[in-house]
């Protein structure tokens, strides 16, 4: 029988073991036949997640060392404050913002200071040519990355400019959302990249990369939950895109691709959206759908060992070391699998 205190007593174990690694440094991913981790003093993008790992591990086990080390994680993220780029939103919405939501108790004045700074410091590369917050040249944003808009993102960045009391930060926000909504968005199909060339927006092929499918549903989710009315409208109809192109099993990274590899993290990041959305709707099929894409990577071969020893979760296909792609462990496929067995178990009902 699933037990989300279960898993998340075993997923702990998992996280001390890769802390203990990582010897003071972040961890970034492992492949899936590694048995060492990337690891680096800033945390790229995933800082945030692997922070946000600890606070949820706090969420199951409400033990002080878990809330410590969430805290601890979200303080090293400062140095990230001027970053330019839109991942930002990610590191700190997920890292700082989330983590202090639920460690509260145990949260100081500078853990407040840091998400409102952040907010802060995001909002200054709004592009009011643009209208949004572009991708921008960090974290691999290269020359393009001023005029470029990742949907990976979308909800990080409401969460964390919404967060704050702050109505023109929520302005911000919504404008940033508006122009993915007028330009990414295909009845249902997320796009995962949009590149403006002299005043028009290219996109990616909408809904053709599972992941950028479920951030794009995630973003939505939390745009609707913002502001409701065409975000919930947008909102249901990616869910439904999900459900009619790729089910409630395991999806493929791009499935029209008839080499395209599983990618299970996928899978969570569109159960957590299902979950989340499940609140707003009366509809039962977003709780049902939710439930049986967390069962489906439950029983997935990417998820193995012992629960007293640690469970491994190698579910996230991504870029490895030397370019090459493959399944890895990450911190936000544990972010994501903690995530999901929360709003199961009742523990959090909410990320806003």
């Amino acid at each position: 029988m699933y037990s989300g205190t279960a898993l998340a007593e075993s997923v702990g174990l998992r996280l001390q073991s890769i802390e203990a690694q990582a010897g003071g440094d972040f961890p970034l991913f492992a492949g899936r036949d590694q048995t060492r981790w990337q690891c680096s003093p800033g945390g790229s993008w995933v800082g945030g997640f692997w922070a946000g790992c600890w606070g949820l591990e706090y969420v199951f086990s409400q033990q002080p060392a878990s809330a410590e080390r969430a805290l601890f994680w979200s303080r090293k993220l400062k140095a990230k404050l001027s970053l330019e780029s839109v991942h930002s939103s990610m590191i700190f919405a997920f890292g700082c913002q989330c983590p202090l939501r639920w460690c509260r108790e145990y949260a100081v004045d500078d853990s407040h200071w840091l998400c409102q700074r952040a907010a802060s410091e995001l909002a200054v590369q709004f592009d009011s040519g643009l209208q949004c917050i572009p991708l921008g040249s960090a974290l691999g944003g290269g020359d393009n990355g001023k005029a470029s808009f990742s949907v990976d993102s979308l909800a990080a960045v409401i969460l964390l400019l919404s967060g704050q009391g702050d109505n023109r930060l929520v302005r911000l926000a919504r404008r940033h959302t508006d122009v993915y909504l007028k330009h990414g968005f295909s009845a249902g199909a997320c796009s995962s990249a949009m590149l403006n060339v002299d005043g028009q927006w290219r996109c990616q092929e909408p809904g053709d990369w599972s992941r950028g499918q479920a951030w794009g549903m995630l973003g939505l989710v939390v745009a609707s939950a913002q502001w409701g009315a065409e975000y919930k409208v947008a909102a249901r109809e990616a869910l439904e895109y999900w459900l009619s192109s790729r089910g409630t099993g395991i999806c493929f990274n791009r499935p029209a691709d008839s080499q395209s590899q599983t990618d299970p993290s996928a899978c969570l990041i569109a159960a957590v959206a299902m979950l989340l959305f499940s609140r707003q709707d009366t509809s039962p099929q977003w709780w049902e759908s939710g439930q049986k894409l967390c069962q489906s990577v439950m029983g997935d071969e990417t998820l193995s060992g012992a629960e007293h020893e640690g469970i491994r979760f190698t579910g996230c296909y991504t870029q490895l070391a030397g370019g090459k792609q493959g399944h890895a462990e990450t911190p936000w496929g544990y972010f994501f699998l903690l995530l999901s067995a929360a709003l199961l178990d009742g523990k959090i009902d909410t990320l806003w």
